[in-house]
């Protein structure tokens, strides 16, 4: 591909990524490459994170049935 015109080249946006720990995607609003993807990657780690969240009970909290 020609990154001559890209805004950020490839591998400074994976380095980028890398170094916070988070997924890199090619994207360019121009021709949409990828836009609908990365918004359906965010909506499913929200997800996935918000599941893992509430089958968790946070320390110090009571789940349970008080009479």
């Amino acid at each position: 591909m020609d990154e001559s015109n890209w805004a950020v080249p490839t591998a400074k946006g994976q380095a980028l990524a890398d170094e916070y720990g988070i997924k890199f995607f090619e994207t360019s609003a121009k021709t949409n490459l990828n836009v609908e993807q990365v918004f359906f990657s965010i909506g499913r780690d929200i997800k996935q994170r918000l599941s893992e969240t509430d089958s968790k009970p946070e320390v110090g909290s009571y789940r349970g049935l008080f009479l």
